[in-house]
C-alpha cells in the first residue's frame, strides 16, 4: 500500500508542474496549446536517449531536457504565434503529430513503437524516488509562482484581453508569447525528464494526444489561470479516478477500468469547458 501511494504521489507532482506549464499558456494566455504533450515528450526522449546511449548524469539531463523542449516551444511560436484561437489550436496539433511521427519513426534514435527501455534508475527505494521528484518539481512550482506574479504575466494576460490594445502600447505579442512559451516549454521538459527517470521506460505511446485531456481538464477544473486552482484541481482530477480500483462491483470487470477513467475525464472535462467558456473563448476586441 505504501508503494501505491508513493507511486500515485510522484506521478501527481510531474503532472502538477505539466499541468502548470499549460495553465500559463493557456489560463493566462488564453492559447489553447494541443502542443504540450509533444513538448513533454520531447523531454523524456532526451533523458531517456541521454541515460541510456551516452551516460549522461541526472542534473544535466534534467537541465539539457528542460531547454530542448523550450527551443521547440520558441519554434511553434515562431511559426504559429500570430495565428488566432481555433487556427493556433490546429497549429499545434500540427506540431503534435509531426512530433509523435517522428518518435514511431526515427527509429534509430527513438527506437520506434518499441520504445526505449533500461533507463537508470536514481534511487534504489520508491521513498528516495519520490523525495527526489517532489523536491524537483517544488522548486519547478515556485519558479513558476514567481513567473505568474511576474509582468511578463500581466502582459500575456494584456494580449489575451485586447491586443489591439496591447499593440497600441507598443507590447509586441511575439516577444511576449516567445517568453511565456520558453518558460512552458522548459518545465514541460523537467517534467518529461521526471517521467522517464521514473517509469524507467518511455515509448511514443504514453504521449498520444489523448494525454491532453488530462491537462485541459486539470487547468479548467483549477479555474484557468488560477495557479493554486490548478494544483488543487491535479489532486483532484489525478486522484479521483483512482478510487474506481476500490469500487468492490467493479473488481470483476478489470478491463473496462481503463475505459471508465477516460470517460470520467471526458465528462469533467465537458462540464468544466461548459462552466469556464467565457474565460477561454472571450470575445475578442
Amino acid at each position: 500500500m505504501t508503494n501505491y501511494l508513493l507511486h500515485l504521489g510522484s506521478l501527481l507532482f510531474i503532472y502538477i508542474l505539466l499541468a502548470q506549464s499549460l495553465n500559463l499558456i493557456l489560463g493566462a494566455g488564453k492559447l489553447f496549446s494541443l502542443g504540450h504533450v509533444a513538448l513533454f515528450g520531447i523531454g523524456s526522449y532526451v533523458t531517456a536517449i541521454g541515460a541510456v546511449d551516452y551516460g549522461l548524469d541526472q542534473w544535466s539531463l534534467i537541465f539539457l531536457s528542460g531547454v530542448t523542449s523550450s527551443v521547440f516551444a520558441s519554434v511553434i511560436v515562431f511559426t504559429s504565434g500570430r495565428l488566432k484561437e481555433e487556427y493556433f489550436a490546429v497549429a499545434t496539433l500540427a506540431f503534435h503529430y509531426v512530433v509523435q511521427s517522428v518518435f514511431i519513426n526515427f527509429r534509430t534514435v527513438t527506437r520506434g513503437v518499441m520504445g526505449i527501455p533500461g533507463i537508470p534508475s536514481l534511487y534504489d527505494t520508491s521513498l528516495d524516488m519520490f523525495i527526489f521528484i517532489f523536491l524537483v518539481s517544488t522548486a519547478g512550482l515556485l519558479i513558476l509562482k514567481l513567473v505568474f506574479n511576474s509582468r511578463l504575466t500581466l502582459l500575456l494576460r494584456g494580449l489575451a484581453d485586447s491586443e489591439i490594445v496591447a499593440s497600441s502600447l507598443k507590447i509586441d505579442p511575439k516577444i511576449v508569447r516567445l517568453k511565456a512559451f520558453v518558460i512552458s516549454g522548459f518545465f514541460c521538459g523537467v517534467s518529461g525528464s521526471l517521467f522517464a527517470y521514473y517509469l524507467k521506460y518511455i515509448d511514443p505511446s504514453s504521449f498520444a494526444l489523448s494525454e491532453i485531456m488530462l491537462l485541459v481538464t486539470i487547468v479548467l477544473i483549477g479555474r484557468p489561470g488560477s495557479f493554486f486552482g490548478t494544483v488543487i484541481a491535479s489532486f483532484f482530477v489525478i486522484l479521483l479516478p483512482e478510487a474506481i480500483r476500490f469500487v468492490e462491483f467493479l473488481q470483476n470487470y478489470t478491463s473496462i477500468l481503463g475505459s471508465l477513467r477516460q470517460l470520467i475525464y471526458s465528462l469533467i472535462l465537458f462540464f468544466a469547458i461548459y462552466l469556464t467558456r467565457e474565460k477561454i473563448f472571450g470575445r475578442v476586441i
